[in-house]
């Protein structure tokens, strides 16, 4: 058949084609015109609507989709499938009340409905399910790719009858934007999804991208991880805080590459393939030792969590994919669903347990500096300085997080005015000294504190008058103090953050520490905030060096 052919066979079948398409998934494709609706209502100011409208609408057509594609394999009654379409419906309604109020909820309820999809195809598409979600990435790329042909067209339309006819007006271009990837772009997705006993092979340059890029790129990364543990074995070090983060990533893109790769797989790159699965427990075990020894000294956060829980998540799907002959390997998918649904909602979601960790690390921090009587706050000006910094960090991360104070603050949900409740703030920390050093410090210069102490910014060369005679300091690279050229102090900037970070680590205080180093000459102070594990030595930072020179 010629070419000519082939196109006029294949626009005289769109129409039908199309019109089935339409039919098939009535549910899905009604939602996405209403998110078209609202979307454009919006750029025109017609009417206010909230953001979780096009959340809910969004996922909605997701999930009426993985509804539709299970339903033609496993029929029901039409008011049993509609019922259970509805209840979708509503469970994501009820669900976006507080949708936004955090900023990963969103994330994991997307995730858990894509979750939900992948398990929809693959068990109306069973045996060759790895290769039919495939076949559906290619064809959300194209129809990405044909919405933007579509738009690019389009707009260089509009540009050229502005310049030669007539103006257009600048919100054209957006309702073409609108209307190729809102609208147009889901409906070709739709329309490129096929019928059981009609799938389609992958294509061979999707075959040839994992083959020969992804796999091997994949194993490339894996190997960089093995180098650093056999690092930190041979230097006897601990993995940075961020290794955590790190292996999930890793591990989110791999197990999903590992899987899609499955059916043709064979020779060199099946090796590569398990090895790839199977050489994933040690990046788990190092997960798991990298973020739960966070836990222990910094107690529960949000990232945190999701490290751990997500990586228990992936460890259940990598043994889901290995053990009974990966009979149970689409089980991943409900895994990846419940895990996201637990980790959204709940008094186990990660907000909640996060809010429960802070309140006891903030609740101890606080009969720590006395700062309680009767179960209720009360001003201590005179607490250390360092219980004030974490009381502050505490507060301040529970505020960045919209979580409530502990019960022991009049008001939980108000994070002002807390300066006259507590008896401090954060200027008077900002030193780690004292708060009428930080208020006469205006300037880049030395400034005279009176009684032979003086405090140096950071970054400069310096050379004043002292009461031992003529001072001299260097703090680009850490401190060096000589007077009359005599050294009264040397320090590097390595030493200064190892030194900090072993006091840390002794005294765990975590976000904060005044170095002191005492001679027989000086005496010099240095607040460090922003300390980290090393890697290889410790990250550290200070703006600003306090001395005093004895008489």
């Amino acid at each position: 058949m010629r070419l000519s052919e082939k196109i006029k066979e294949a626009l005289k079948r769109f129409p039908v084609r199309f019109l089935e398409t339409l039919k098939r998934f009535s549910g899905t494709a009604v939602l996405v015109v209403m998110l078209y609706l609202l979307s454009a209502i919006v750029a025109h100011e017609a009417l206010n609507i909230d953001p979780e409208a096009f959340w809910v609408l969004g996922l909605g057509a997701i999930a009426l989709l993985a509804a539709d594609l299970f339903f033609e394999t496993h029929p029901l009654k039409w008011y049993w499938a509609w019922g259970i379409k509805l209840l979708l419906l509503a469970l994501l309604v009820l669900a976006s009340f507080s949708l936004l109020r955090y900023e990963l909820r969103p994330i994991l309820l997307l995730g858990a409905t894509i979750a939900l999809f992948g398990w929809a195809v693959c068990r109306a598409f069973h045996s060759r399910g790895e290769e039919t979600l495939g076949v559906l990435i290619i064809r959300g790329a194209t129809a990405l790719l044909f919405a933007g042909v579509l738009f690019a067209g389009a707009s260089l339309i509009l540009a050229g009858t502005d310049l030669l006819l007539f103006s257009v007006h600048s919100r054209a271009f957006g309702k073409v934007a609108r209307f190729s990837f809102v609208l147009f772009a889901p409906l070709m997705f739709l329309y490129g999804i096929p019928k059981r006993g009609e799938e389609k092979s992958l294509l061979r340059g999707y075959q040839q991208l994992l083959k020969v890029v992804i796999l091997p790129l994949l194993g490339i990364f894996m190997a960089v991880l093995y180098c650093y543990y056999i690092k930190l074995a041979v230097n006897r070090q601990l993995p940075i805080s961020e290794l955590g983060g790190v292996s999930l990533a890793f591990l989110c893109i791999n197990l999903p590459m590992v899987l899609l790769a499955k059916p043709f797989c064979e020779g060199a790159i099946a090796k590569l393939r398990s090895g790839l699965l199977y050489g994933t427990l040690p990046v788990f075990a190092a997960l798991f030792f990298t973020a739960g020894r966070q836990v222990a000294f910094f107690g529960v956060s949000v990232i945190r969590y999701i490290v751990l829980v997500g990586g228990l998540a992936l460890l259940v799907c990598v043994l889901l994919m290995t053990l009974f002959k990966g009979k149970y390997r689409f089980g991943v998918f409900l895994v990846l669903l419940v895990t996201a649904l637990i980790a959204s909602y709940g008094p186990q979601s990660c907000y909640s347990l996060t809010q429960w960790s802070q309140h006891g690390r903030l609740v101890e921090a606080l009969e720590q500096a006395q700062m309680l009587d009767g179960g209720a706050v009360v001003p201590n000006p005179d607490a250390p300085v360092a219980l004030k910094r974490e009381i502050l960090e505490l507060i301040d991360y529970c505020r960045q997080e919209d979580l409530k104070l502990p019960d022991c603050f009049p008001i939980p949900d108000n994070y002002y005015e807390l300066d006259e409740l507590l008896g401090f703030s954060y200027s008077d920390l900002q030193d780690g000294i004292g708060p009428e050093i930080w208020h006469n410090y205006p300037t880049n210069e030395p400034i005279d504190l009176g009684e032979g102490s003086y405090l140096l910014p950071r970054g400069g060369s310096y050379r004043f008058e002292a009461p031992c005679g003529v001072l001299k300091a260097e703090t680009a690279d850490g401190l060096v103090l000589l007077c009359d050229d005599k050294v009264l102090c040397s320090l590097n900037r390595d030493e200064l953050r190892q030194g900090v970070w072993d006091a840390v680590s002794k005294e765990d205080v975590a976000a904060s520490y005044i170095y002191t180093v005492e001679t027989e000459e000086v005496v010099v102070k240095i607040p460090f905030d922003y300390i980290s594990e090393p890697n290889p030595e410790p990250f550290g930072d200070w703006s600003y060096i306090y001395i005093k020179v004895k008489e």
